[in-house]
């Protein structure tokens, strides 16, 4: 079964924890306050879709580059373990 989900973000990333400790922190010290925590979801939000397009341009540049190998018409299908080359498409 194959898990859902985008898979552009990585939970142990220093940036993403980064980013919510720093939200934690900023909340205990302006306790009446909802701003702290607001801001850190909106900048996390924004780390999440950033690193979604740039992993979008990755895949977009490696079937570029893998295509550059494969003669004529040929296609690449990107799978789980990396592309698959193959030859013109019947």
């Amino acid at each position: 079964m194959t898990p859902r989900g985008s898979n552009s973000t990585f939970i142990i990333d220093p940036w993403f924890s980064g980013i919510i400790v720093l939200g934690l922190l900023f909340s205990i010290f302006y306790r009446n306050s909802k701003i702290p925590s607001i801001a850190a979801m909106i900048v996390l939000l924004a780390l999440v879709f950033f690193q979604t397009l740039q992993k979008e341009k990755a895949l977009e540049f490696g079937r570029e580059y893998a295509r550059s190998f494969v003669p004529g018409d040929g296609f690449v299908n990107p799978g789980r373990a990396g592309f698959t080359l193959g030859c013109a498409r019947p």
